[in-house]
């Protein structure tokens, strides 16, 4: 920018006055001529700022206090709402990540336990991620031991949820209607004791060196396993493998060498006498067929319960004769044949407890 520069003082504060330019810091005179012969380019000067601190510290604490005391009177709503702010605030802290969460699946619907779970899941691993990054490792071990306190609770809910619904529709309906709402409660359970084996798995793995915390770790995991022996759920896993689950039992006694958890696939006693395992075509349609259609009438509840009062003892005192396996194979291999031509599939199947 140009601007006239009084030859005598150096100032560039020059205004025009009438017909002559004065200079406003010396007083010298200009006029039209010499004025213009004095113009020179200028840098601008630079707008002056100052760097303003804005200390919200105190804010931040009151809206973890309004979260976490609507947190522990359970309304979920309203602490998911401040932790949601909190997650602006405070973007590299683990406890908005995961109760806002947290709130948010606890406020779900039986429909969507599966997609609540899975949810919950990731914002297990997404907290973990800032625990490990952000505390030192005391404030780790606590942080994770009060995440997973959350995460137990949740699975618990999810579990009681998913069961309550599946015995209020088992006996009602059409067999499809039952067979579908089993379906269902099968992903509802996975998704359940998933969260727990996951976290589990998660701490078991990064604190391997630290007795305190792989302690803790088979807390869950024998949590896990509890629930999973709760009446209706029974011990074969929907979608876990088997030697999954070995591998658990492994791990708890490697810390508990007393520890016994059998892994029990009990049921249709005869028919897996007769054709030697409990995982085979046969077995299945019988499977099938006890808990889609006998399960589905209260005689049919109460036939199943029945035979498996007194099969046992049968299988036990007779399992081992040629007679008893003639016989019962001639009659299950008509049977068997008549359930698949009327629709009943013979493929892996995962059955609900009956004892």
């Amino acid at each position: 920018m140009k601007r006239i520069v009084c030859e005598m003082c150096g100032s560039s504060n020059v205004v025009k006055q009438g017909e002559v330019y004065v200079c406003q810091d010396c007083g010298t005179q200009y006029d039209k001529d010499s004025a213009r012969a004095l113009m020179v380019e200028v840098p601008e000067e630079p707008v002056k700022t100052s760097k303003v601190t804005v200390d919200n510290s105190e804010e931040i604490q009151n809206l973890f206090t309004i979260a976490r005391r609507s947190l522990s009177e359970s309304n979920y709503e309203n602490a998911e709402k401040y932790y949601e702010m909190l997650l602006v605030k405070v973007p590299n802290d683990w406890e908005p990540s995961f109760y806002s969460a947290y709130c948010q699946s606890m406020r779900g619907t039986i429909g969507n336990i599966a997609r609540d779970a899975n949810m919950l899941n990731t914002a297990c691993v997404n907290a973990f991620n800032l625990i490990l990054k952000h505390l030192p490792l005391e404030e780790q071990k606590a942080a994770v031991k009060k995440m997973s306190d959350s995460v137990y609770n949740a699975a618990s809910c999810f579990y009681s949820n998913a069961y309550s619904h599946f015995e209020r529709f088992r006996g009602k309906g059409s067999l499809n209607m039952v067979g579908q709402t089993r379906e269902e409660y099968i992903n509802r359970k996975f998704a359940s004791l998933n969260l727990l084996f996951t976290l589990a798995d998660n701490i078991h793995k990064i604190y391997n060196n630290d007795k305190d915390m792989v302690e803790f770790a088979v807390i869950i995991y024998k949590k896990g396993l509890e629930m999973n022996q709760k009446k209706g759920i029974g011990d074969y896993y929907a979608n876990f493998k088997e030697t999954y689950i070995e591998g658990i039992v492994e791990k708890v006694k490697a810390t508990d060498p007393s520890f016994t958890y059998e892994l029990k696939k009990g049921g249709c006693y005869i028919a897996t006498c007769v054709y030697g395992s409990y995982d085979c075509p046969q077995v299945w349609t019988l499977r099938r067929y006890r808990d889609n259609t006998l399960g589905s009438t209260w005689y049919g509840r109460l036939f199943i319960r029945c035979y498996y009062a007194i099969s046992p003892t049968v299988v036990k005192l007779f399992g081992k004769t040629k007679w008893f396996n003639r016989v019962w194979k001639n009659r299950l291999e008509k049977m068997v044949a008549k359930l698949n031509a009327s629709g009943v599939e013979n493929t892996p199947y995962d059955d609900i407890e009956w004892r």
